[in-house]
């Protein structure tokens, strides 16, 4: 199977699995907890995600960010 159509079925599995069940919801109000549960992942991941980088920085893995464009040209 092709990786476009896997990506396709599983998009597909995703939002039958997850996404169709809350749009069966009678009122907009049960989706409250869904919401807060949702920002509090994205909290959690950006949390780690920092918390990841700044280990990786401080053991010297990676190179800190440069906080502007390099203009030099190669000789």
């Amino acid at each position: 199977m092709p990786l476009v159509a896997t990506m396709k079925l599983l998009v597909l599995v995703v939002m039958v699995v997850f996404l169709a069940p809350l749009c069966g919801l009678d009122r907009i109000d049960s989706l409250s907890m869904t919401s807060v549960a949702s920002v509090a992942l994205a909290v959690v991941f950006v949390v780690v995600c920092f918390a990841v980088a700044f280990i990786k920085l401080i053991e010297g893995k990676i190179e800190a960010p440069r906080m502007s464009p390099d203009f030099t040209f190669p000789d």
